[in-house]
């Protein structure tokens, strides 16, 4: 079941909308499907008591803040639980098969699927960029608007197996051995997401020894993770046919984290919105403010929620647009929920800081 769920999963995006594009108009019954797999699975195996209670937990925190306290309906609480499944059921799945008799057996199989996952990225983004160029269309077997959620995947899935034949002793040796896997990192500079230099940054140095030595080592090839850096940026820029000089700049990271003028991009996308300009198509650009931005105004956004920061306006408010209509929240603050988004402010728009502060007890507690 869990291997359905993970392929299924994951390829779907991809499949309806390069493969087979009828499959397309299925997607949100399919995913359905596969959510209450995940629910039947994940109710199996959950074994401990601490489990348990954060699942209690969800469910009645969500259900206050949504039908009790944001007065929305029944349909839109359950469909909006569906968010995070995969943190209430998938987590305890893998925590039970890596805890059981057969731990060994499953993890060294899962393993060789993780591979092959990491090579059927390689042809599905290649395909994207040949069709789209570089861009949110770029995001591999996920499919279109997935190029974030891709790039970090692919990050930890290499790092995961990486580990698994790495000897830190002898650091480069190493990596040369592991060639296949450092080459499968390629489809994260095939889109835009530049999050990707952070964590091919840290890719590189959480694989070595935390100790005196490996900051002298750093400090004594740093030229070296400099030239190569500078190397991959410069191609990067190539392939997405931008500036170099203008990706390196401080003015390009102040507006792609937070913006220029934050207060005028909302004003702009509530213009948007409201149709006030002649071709709209032109202006799509207005609808995805930057990231640190949104995180920004969460208070803003949440100040007329009955929930408020400390409970949120309900869960379901990323949901809509498919089977389902859109929240009154989702309609008001199209603007600011399109795009892209941290689970920070999908966390806290939905269940508050409450929500947050239990997100990171459950997976800290996972790990």
């Amino acid at each position: 079941i869990f291997l359905i769920i993970f392929w299924v999963g994951t390829c779907l995006g991809f499949v309806s909308e390069d493969l087979f594009p009828p499959l397309n108009s299925m997607r949100s019954y399919i995913f359905i499907i596969l959510d209450l797999l995940i629910v039947i699975a994940g109710v199996l195996a959950v074994k401990k008591k601490w489990q348990k209670w954060s699942i209690i937990f969800f469910f009645c925190l969500a259900f206050l803040s949504t039908r009790i306290i944001n007065k929305y309906t029944n349909v839109v609480f359950i469909n909006g639980c569906r968010d995070f499944f995969g943190l209430l059921f998938i987590l305890p799945i893998v925590y039970y098969l890596h805890n059981n008799d057969e731990q060994y057996h499953f993890v060294s199989k899962f393993d060789k699927h993780l591979k092959a996952f990491l090579f059927v990225q390689c042809f599905c983004t290649v395909v994207q960029f040949a069709k789209h160029g570089a861009g949110d269309f770029v995001g591999g077997s996920f499919g279109n608007g997935y190029s974030g959620v891709l790039s970090m995947v692919i990050y930890m899935t290499s790092f995961y197996l990486m580990n698994k034949n790495f000897d830190r002793a002898h650091y480069f040796a190493s990596l040369k051995k592991n060639w296949v896997l450092i080459f499968l990192l390629y489809p994260t500079f095939l889109n835009e997401t530049k999050a990707s230099f952070i964590y091919l940054f840290a890719y590189l140095v959480l694989l070595n020894k935390v100790e005196f030595k490996t900051v002298l080592k750093l400090l004594a090839f740093s030229p070296v993770i400099l030239g190569v850096f500078f190397g991959l940026f410069y191609l990067y820029s190539v392939i997405t046919e931008q500036d170099f000089d203008e990706l390196t700049g401080e003015e390009f990271y102040q507006d792609y984290l937070v913006g220029e003028d934050p207060d005028e991009l909302i004003e702009i996308c509530q213009m948007y919105y409201e149709g006030a300009f002649d071709n709209e198509d032109e202006n799509v650009w207005a609808t995805d403010l930057p990231r640190f931005t949104k995180i920004l105004l969460l208070g803003n956004v949440l100040e007329d929620s009955k929930g408020g920061l400390l409970l949120g306006e309900g869960v379901g408010q990323m949901k809509g647009n498919t089977v389902l209509s859109k929240t009154r929240f989702a309609e008001k603050y199209e603007w600011y929920l399109v795009g892209s988004r941290t689970f920070v402010m999908t966390c806290v728009i939905q269940l508050g800081i409450i929500g947050f502060c239990w997100f990171l007890f459950v997976l800290c507690k996972s790990l």
